[in-house]
This record gives structure tokens, sequence and C-alpha cells, in this order.
């Protein structure tokens, strides 16, 4: 099984590093997983609103802990 996982440079002007994010979801979830392999840090959000922007979410939120 493969699973895809979507890449997220940020800013490196900034000093960010990239991060990998991986959604899942099933009708009305929605979760996340963000992840800084430079860091050893993983994130993870989840919801019961399918709307939600998580994603947006989760990877301000790891930045910030980064």
């Amino acid at each position: 099984m493969r699973v895809a996982w979507v890449q997220n440079v940020g800013d490196p002007d900034a000093g960010q590093r990239p991060v990998f994010l991986k959604a899942g979801g099933t009708d009305g979830f929605n979760s996340e997983r963000i992840i800084n392999p430079g860091k050893d840090l993983v994130v993870c959000v989840a919801t019961r609103k399918a709307r939600i922007p998580i994603a947006r979410i989760g990877v301000a939120l790891l930045r910030r802990l980064s």
C-alpha cells in the first residue's frame, strides 16, 4: 500500500523548514497529520466538521511549535 504525502516547503527566508502533510477523513470528519522531520515533531488535528481548513491550522501550529 502506498501513502501519498504533500510537502509544504514554507518560506526559507523566514527560516521555515519543509513539512509533510497527510489528510484523512470520512463523512463529516476530517483529520490531518503534519510532520517536521528536522525537528522530530508531529501535530495531529482532527475535527467533526469536514469544511474546516485544518491543514492550514495544523501547519501554523507546527511552525509555531518549531
